[in-house]
């Protein structure tokens, strides 16, 4: 599949082209989807070192609870994703696939529901298409906006994508949830180039989220508390050596024990923003 694929700058503009034929056949509907995922740090947060990129689009859709999902209604998505050169690349219709210039590019569509957790939600009015169910992404409800990501045939791609404190957040969840190499340095990323540009401000970030999304049946704040830890010196994960070796890849010049360093102190820094932040809203932390 294409998420087993180097990510690099190349793989990355081809699923921004990807993207983009979706978007134009969704129409009206397409501020109906949210980007999440590889495709979205390097718009939160300047970098000198551009982000290793993605192989893959994720797509964040928004689904009623229970017995009132039945008034939703995803034929319009099926039939863009089918319009724009889409097959459905899993039998349970979540990940769906294009060929651009000779390489694969997977849409993955996920949802964040209390009911059936890991599994493929079929959705409604929808023959095929699917949503994997994670925990963490709903997060990008609060502070989604539109942006406008490169373009194609010299058209300008805007979608709606989650913002900073939803992406730390969700990304929180990744690590606790699944723990990939590129979980932690798709946290770090952001955090690291977020401490060095705006101080502080990604702590403020994730907590306004923190206060102001549904999380529904897990406690954000503890997962981003485990996230933080995975990255302590201490910790049985090398999450900030993932950080440090991905970002060589990258094109890093500094040597790994420095981008380690980095890490460690900013992840510390953002866990200690964090605290703060929730404290001053009156938030309990567990």
């Amino acid at each position: 599949m294409a998420s087993d694929m180097q990510r690099s700058r190349s793989s990355t503009s081809k699923a921004e082209r990807a993207l983009a034929t979706l978007v134009a056949a969704c129409r009206d509907k397409a501020s109906d989807l949210i980007l999440i995922g590889g495709l979205v740090p390097p718009h939160l947060v300047p970098s000198v070192v551009p982000h290793q990129g993605t192989t893959d689009v994720d797509m964040l859709l928004r689904l009623e609870l229970g017995i009132d999902r039945d008034d939703d209604d995803f034929a319009w998505l099926e039939n863009a994703l089918v319009e724009s050169g889409f097959a459905a690349a899993t039998q349970d219709g979540w990940r769906w696939r294009k060929m651009v210039d000779g390489q694969p590019v997977d849409i993955e569509f996920l949802c964040d529901v209390p009911d059936n957790r890991g599994r493929v939600v079929h959705l409604p009015g929808a023959e095929a298409l699917g949503a994997m169910n994670v925990m963490g992404p709903a997060a990008a409800f609060v502070d989604a906006t539109p942006t406008i990501l490169g373009d194609a045939d010299g058209t300008s791609i805007s979608v709606n994508t989650m913002g900073l404190g939803s992406y730390v957040a969700a990304k929180a969840s990744a690590i606790v949830g699944r723990g990939l190499d590129k979980d932690h340095y798709d946290f770090a990323f952001v955090i690291v180039n977020a401490e060095q540009h705006f101080p502080g401000e990604v702590g403020r970030a994730v907590a306004d989220v923190v206060r102001r999304a549904t999380f529904y049946d897990h406690d954000i704040t503890r997962d981003i508390a485990t996230a933080v830890k995975t990255f302590s010196p201490g910790s049985r994960f090398p999450a900030a050596e993932n950080y440090a070796r991905a970002s060589r890849e990258a094109g890093a010049e500094e040597d790994l024990v420095d981008l380690t360093n980095d890490a460690r102190l900013a992840v510390a820094r953002f866990g200690r923003d964090f605290d703060r932040a929730l404290s001053a809203s009156n938030t309990p932390r567990t």
